[in-house]
């Protein structure tokens, strides 16, 4: 017996994961996916978390803003020395696809 053409997402979709349909345009949520073969399906991919924080630095007196994406390094990594401070704490974006 062959398996249907979007197995793997309704095994996700009984798994309580959220499905996606393509719909011309972009993908968009379903709640009720149908499962037509001529149709695309997707699992929602979870969302991308990036973390940044800004930086004032002085390069023989002109300043520039620099965003630090390490966030690693953003609290114990010792700044070059044309670090003056920190213009912010960490901030976070959340990005859906």
């Amino acid at each position: 017996m062959t398996r249907h053409v979007h197995y793997d997402y309704i095994v996700a979709w009984a798994e309580g994961k959220q499905i996606q349909i393509w719909n011309n345009e972009k993908w968009v949520d379903t709640c009720d996916p149908r499962w037509y073969t001529y149709l695309k399906y997707r699992v929602k991919p979870d969302p991308v978390v990036l973390q940044y924080r800004n930086a004032l630095h002085n390069f023989d007196g002109k300043y520039i803003v620099i965003t630090w994406d390490k966030t690693d390094d953003m609290t114990s990594h010792k700044p070059a020395p044309t670090f003056v401070r920190w213009l912010d704490g960490i901030q976070t974006v959340r990005i859906e696809d």
